[in-house]
């Protein structure tokens, strides 16, 4: 049976974009905000819910009760989970299914890169939603982004020409030894540039030794992250309601 649990009850969970997202939210915000709700299903499976998306990590098969658990929530907008997962939910809420591959580093520690590591973030903001069209309200993601940095739970590589920032990426999780990479964008105007490919290379390095990871949101940046040195390791799947 499905029922509610603390962060600490969370153990080193692997194996799934999902497992990173959700320890990652475990040791950024603990049991003392109640921003974050987290739950087990006692065989293995955990779940984390975040401002109105569940974070979802399988190790079994059985997928009814999942489905039954986020069908009676009602503030449950999105399911972030497996392939396998999404299918079985998409046809519960007639909904498509977004899907894409995980990625993971695989090459050399990679050179160092001229970024920067700091920057206004309502200057980041605008930057990420040329890319993002569906990112959060501003103030949302700043509370988020902004309690991660404070806590050394997110980092960034930035390049900033005439002093605005016009490329990025960050770690969106951290879980130990697991890091994802993403929020990856170029403004339009300075694309084609290796810009991308900079700031992505500079958190490898940063982080070079432990297991990166990173989604790519379509076949233009897979492409890019196979010739940085990452090959493929999974699936990610999201269902919105």
């Amino acid at each position: 049976m499905i029922h509610a649990i603390s962060a600490s009850q969370i153990p080193s969970i692997h194996g799934s974009e999902g497992a990173i997202r959700i320890l990652s939210l475990a040791k950024a915000y603990g049991d003392e905000s109640g921003i974050v709700q987290y739950y087990t299903d006692d065989v293995g499976g955990y779940a984390a819910l975040f401002d109105g998306t569940a974070i979802v990590h399988r190790v079994s098969d059985r997928s009814d009760e999942w489905v039954a658990f986020f069908s009676f929530v009602p503030h449950v907008r999105a399911v972030r989970c497996d392939v396998k997962f999404a299918q079985c939910l998409s046809q519960v809420w007639n909904r498509p299914v977004d899907s894409g591959i995980l990625m993971s580093y695989n090459g050399a520690r990679p050179a160092e890169q001229q970024t920067e590591d700091s920057v206004r973030l309502d200057d980041l903001y605008p930057l990420l939603k040329t890319g993002f069209p569906s990112l959060p309200p501003f103030d949302s993601w700043y509370v988020d982004v902004s309690h991660r940095i404070r806590h050394g739970h997110c980092h960034l590589a930035c390049i900033s020409l005439d002093g605005s920032p016009v490329s990025s990426a960050m770690t969106v999780a951290e879980a130990g030894e697991d890091i994802l990479l993403g929020a990856v964008v170029t403004d339009p105007n300075y694309r084609h540039r290796g810009l991308a490919g900079r700031c992505v290379l500079s958190l490898v390095r940063r982080f070079y030794g432990r297991a990166v990871y990173i989604a790519p949101i379509n076949e233009s940046a897979a492409a890019l992250y196979k010739r940085l040195g990452f090959i493929e390791a999974g699936n990610w799947a999201q269902v919105t309601r």
